[in-house]
């Protein structure tokens, strides 16, 4: 399952169990999906294939869904800023040190000898 299937499976999953009552979601839409799903035979994972067809639904009576969907997915390039900013500091903390070397256990150790 990929990131954005599993985000809607997710999305979907808590806007049910939050709304029992079928607010968001009518009862007949989740049946009709559920039903829909096993008939059609779906290729690959049926339950991303019943979030999306939820998720579509949902959308379109309430479009700040989208919104949130699109946000959750985050920049990517954070992820990779945070990386090259460890590797940065930590070389930066190498190289303040003035050892060749660096050593994993002293940090943890440090603790036990105090």
């Amino acid at each position: 399952m990929r990131e954005d299937e599993l985000r809607a499976v997710l999305l979907v999953k808590s806007i049910e169990d939050l709304h029992r009552e079928g607010i968001l979601i009518p009862l007949a839409d989740r049946l009709a999906a559920s039903r829909g799903e096993k008939r059609a035979g779906v290729e690959g994972d049926p339950l991303a294939h019943r979030a999306n067809a939820l998720l579509s639904k949902v959308v379109t009576r309430q479009p700040f869904i989208d919104r949130v969907i699109a946000f959750a997915g985050g920049a990517p390039w954070i992820g990779w800023l945070a990386i090259a900013g460890a590797l940065l500091v930590g070389l930066a903390l190498s190289s303040l040190e003035g050892t060749r070397c660096i050593t994993v256990l002293a940090f943890p150790l440090f603790g036990l000898a105090c």
